[in-house]
């Protein structure tokens, strides 16, 4: 290995040391963090609740949808007539 890739080599593997090491810091931060009882919607019915949870992103992107399509008619409505 040349002078050049062995020091690229090095400096990847300590970049990615370096990465771990932060991500390892954080997740000790972190630790504790999540309370069960903070979130009773999650204790017995996760199924439930991830169904749900769908089902409202889905409506919510179907809102917007529509107030796009409805915008982009204006737009071109208002286009047609100036």
């Amino acid at each position: 290995m040349g002078k050049r890739k062995r020091s690229r080599f090095i400096t990847e593997a300590a970049r990615k040391e370096l990465k771990r090491i932060r991500l390892e810091r954080v997740l000790e931060k972190a630790a504790g963090a999540w309370k069960d009882e903070d979130h009773p919607e999650l204790k017995k019915r996760t199924y439930q609740w991830v169904r749900d949870f769908r089902e409202e992103a889905e409506k919510r992107f179907e809102e917007m949808t529509k107030t796009q399509m409805l915008i982009g008619a204006m737009v071109r409505n208002t286009e047609n007539y100036g």
